[in-house]
């Protein structure tokens, strides 16, 4: 698919495991395994909300260490097996690509996911949901 020029869109499905017999695997789960495998550069989460949020609703622009946030996190609104956004980011921090920028955006927001698969995304241009990043040392 990358070769053809064709993004991947990767989602959850319940799968047969040898040895839970049933059980979800998570696309976020998947998204990670590949990013890490393709030493992705660029990761985008499409959700239902605009973004990582913060206590007051207000888009958390910018995170650049998921362990200090990781606790301050709420469980989600939605009935979701995979643990909603806690999940999510525990996910992302699994990431081990180098410099690796990962957005979390509202994919019902036509003008982001476009601008996320353009690559347009620079601050200059106006934030596009939650950017992540990991904490230089």
């Amino acid at each position: 698919m990358l070769g053809l020029g064709i993004v991947p869109v990767l989602y959850g499905d319940c799968v047969w495991d040898v040895e839970q017999a049933f059980c979800i695997l998570s696309g976020d789960q998947l998204v990670v395994h590949l990013a890490n495998e393709l030493n992705a550069s660029r990761v985008a989460f499409g959700t239902n909300v605009a973004g990582v949020l913060d206590g007051d609703g207000q888009v958390i622009p910018h995170i650049n260490n998921l362990d200090s946030l990781i606790g301050t996190i709420g469980g989600s609104d939605q009935p979701d097996v995979t643990g909603g956004m806690l999940g999510k980011l525990s996910e992302i921090g699994q990431i081990q690509s180098p410099g690796a920028r990962v957005w979390i955006f509202d994919l019902g927001d036509t003008e982001a996911l476009n601008r996320i698969l353009q690559n347009r995304v620079l601050q200059l241009e106006g934030q596009v949901g939650t950017l992540i990043t990991k904490e230089e040392n």
